[in-house]
């Protein structure tokens, strides 16, 4: 038989609120932890981040794939899918480094 928490049984309100108030959505950077949806890139890393480990998994697994496909394919590429792969790059480079200008108050 399935054990029941004892604060549950007796204060059905207790439950449904609980209910209510439960969110899958990490409270830190809004990620729901499921893999293939949300975007790990989002993650902060925080302390209280509920999905930091897999996601900081899925960057390195992703990293070690790019490494893997830029190693071993890249140089068989055609050239304008290269152009196109290294003008993609750029832009995320900017977007990811370049410091941000500061917005007036």
């Amino acid at each position: 038989m399935w054990a029941v928490d004892p604060s549950l049984e007796s204060d059905g309100d207790s439950l449904k609120s609980q209910e209510e108030s439960y969110s899958p959505y990490c409270p830190i950077c809004s990620s729901c932890g499921e893999e293939g949806c949300c975007s790990p890139i989002m993650c902060e890393q925080h302390p209280d981040g509920h999905y930091c480990k897999s996601n900081l998994t899925h960057l390195q697994f992703a990293y070690h794939m790019h490494t893997w496909f830029i190693n071993n394919f890249f140089k068989q590429l055609p050239e304008d899918v290269k152009k196109k792969y290294d003008e993609e790059w750029n832009k995320a480079w900017d977007e990811f480094y370049k410091p941000k200008p500061k917005e007036d108050d």
